[in-house]
């Protein structure tokens, strides 16, 4: 079963086209922006549309003629989410030499190895970064640029200097830069601990930026938050480049304290934003505690409103009663400017979006991969589906690949957003790319309507000594719905049983320690721990009378910590599939 959407032509062969036309049209405009600190969240600095060219040429001019890079060299870029990353990106891509942004969280031995694999020869950086890095990381070997500040040494230069020594200098013979050429390399923190580098073309990057924008409606009137680490294409390709294309305002924030996060959204009156959704599963967590700790009368009211809404939604389709009268707890919330959510980089809890809409938050999920540019599939705005992952969008095609008698199978997609391949390593290129298609290793089913669904990933199915497929990520996100559970984790445990191996289900599971103590209304340190193994036994109890005998939960073993996390917020599974760990 496949779907196939219309050929779609992307606007610009380049990102220099698209810098030189988002400066015309766009010009004086305010495109990206910062608050000066932390604690002065009432000053910013801005630079506008013009200032992204005027960048973009100083910074190309040194690349070419100071530093005589030649077409294809590689760039590094080291920096926490600033307005300057936007700059720094378009203005090494913007006369063909090769981004390769780096995540902060990567240990410096990480990053070491990443600037010699991929022979980048200049690092752009920030001082926090310069600071951190530079006692393990021997900046010798490359040309550094301090993108914030001075730095303090004389072998480095600032990206103010840039500016103000080359931005009316003028390159006459600019390289010719094709769609097939290399945009960037985009090295992937993964959760199989593994490293590669994705590379990413030109036609890759300007095909989603030429077809997301009409998707979500983007405008010159929006105004965007930008939370999620640059590094990823899922930020830096729909929240920066994609942004910019439809002339929207993006402010970053100097820090994710929720405080500072909600002050901004509140006083800048941002629209639209980019989420992965354990950002939205903290924000119903939060009006929901907010609800429970409200007087009886005002709960009473706020939970009727909840049952009029559904019941609304029941018969109209719309959630028009909830947005109307459920404006006072958006406006509590300081997000009664938000329009829309575009969550992305992990499934979605079905629950937790149904809350949002009531709430009257417009919701879209996406799905897509590094490899991929990233987006491949996303809602339709006018008609989305909180389960599925969307259709494919504009010029992209998705199959599924030896569906079961489910409908479901491995995942594939093909389109003009599917990377290069991976930077020297062919074996694992060709492993992932066969006959033009994408092998995204993730299971799915396609519904009669076009919508795509993920059921899982093909390297997390437990299979039973019964021969049966059981996908872990819906355990989760039952065991997920409970309020006294944080997160969970369910993995195959080995088992040996009449001759036959397989597996059984197994969980990690992580309690909600300061739902537990406010319900009990105890700190949690005097709340003693056989009431708390009492509460998540009986909640694996009730999971379980939900789920076919070989779905049930055998086993399970309570953690008192955070599953750790890659930098998009996905879980390190690898980490807790040994045996050992259990």
């Amino acid at each position: 079963m496949g779907i196939s959407s219309v050929e779609v032509d992307a606007k610009f062969i380049n990102a220099r086209e698209f810098v030189n036309y988002i400066s015309d049209k766009y010009r004086d405009k305010k495109a990206l922006g910062m608050p000066v600190s932390e604690e002065n969240l009432d000053e910013y600095i801005w630079y506008t549309y013009s200032d992204i060219r005027r960048y973009a040429n100083a910074i190309s001019y040194y690349l070419t003629k100071v530093v005589k890079l030649k077409k294809g060299d590689k760039v590094a870029l080291i920096s926490e989410n600033r307005a300057e990353w936007g700059l720094c990106a378009l203005g090494i891509v913007y006369n063909g030499f090769v981004l390769v942004p780096m995540d902060v969280r990567m240990s410096s031995n990480e990053i070491d190895m990443i600037l010699k694999h991929s022979e980048s020869k200049v690092v752009f950086i920030s001082q926090k970064m310069l600071k951190t890095l530079e006692e393990d990381v021997d900046f010798s070997n490359y040309k550094v640029v301090v993108i914030d500040g001075s730095p303090e040494s004389k072998k480095q230069i600032s990206l103010r200097k840039i500016v103000e020594n080359y931005e009316g200098n003028v390159i006459k013979d600019y390289n010719e830069v094709l769609g097939d050429d290399l945009f960037e390399i985009v090295y992937t923190s993964g959760t199989t601990g593994l490293s590669k580098g994705v590379m990413l073309t030109h036609r890759n990057i300007m095909f989603e930026v030429s077809v997301l924008p009409p998707l979500v409606n983007l405008s010159p009137n929006d105004r965007l938050l930008s939370i999620l680490p640059l590094n990823h294409t899922y930020e830096s390709t729909a929240g920066l480049y994609t942004a910019l294309h439809g002339g929207c305002s993006i402010v970053y924030s100097p820090s994710l304290s929720p405080k500072v996060v909600l002050t901004i959204i509140s006083r800048q009156k941002i629209n639209k934003m980019l989420v992965v959704p354990l950002f939205l599963e903290k924000i119903t967590d939060s009006i929901l505690r907010n609800i429970e700790r409200s007087s009886l009368v005002l709960k009473g009211f706020v939970k009727m409103l909840f049952g009029l809404s559904l019941v609304s939604k029941k018969i109209t389709g719309s959630n028009g009663i909830s947005k109307a009268l459920l404006s006072i707890v958006r406006k509590k919330a300081n997000l009664s400017s938000i329009e829309l959510f575009i969550s992305g980089a992990a499934p979605l809890p079905e629950r937790v979006a149904n809350l949002m809409e009531l709430l009257g938050f417009k919701i879209l999920q996406g799905y897509g991969l590094t490899e991929c540019a990233p987006v491949a599939t996303l809602n339709p705005i006018n008609k989305p589906k909180n389960k599925s992952v969307g259709k494919p969008i504009p010029g992209v095609e998705v199959i599924i690949d030896s569906p079961n008698s489910e409908g479901i199978g491995e995942i594939l997609i093909k389109g003009p957003n599917v990377m290069k391949g991976y930077y020297k390593n062919q074996e694992a290129t060709n492993e992932t790319l066969v006959n033009g298609y994408l092998k995204t290793g993730d299971l799915g089913y396609i519904d009669d309507e076009g919508y795509v669904y993920i059921t899982g990933r093909i390297k997390n199915v437990i299979v039973t000594h019964g021969g049966k497929n059981v996908y872990p990520e819906e355990i989760e996100e039952k065991l997920n719905e409970s309020p006294y559970i944080l997160e969970s984790l369910v993995i195959g445990k080995k088992i040996s049983k009449d001759e036959a191996i397989g597996e059984e289900v197994f969980a990690f599971i992580v309690p909600d320690f300061s739902y537990i103590e406010f319900e009990k209304e105890t700190p949690i340190h005097k709340v003693d721990y056989s009431e708390i193994e009492k509460i998540i036994d009986n909640v694996v109890r009730e999971v379980n009378s939900q789920l076919p005998d070989y779905k049930k939960i055998k086993g399970y073993k309570i953690l008192t910590e955070e599953l750790p996390k890659t930098s998009t917020r996905k879980i390190k599974r690898y980490l807790f599939q040994k045996q050992d760990s259990i």
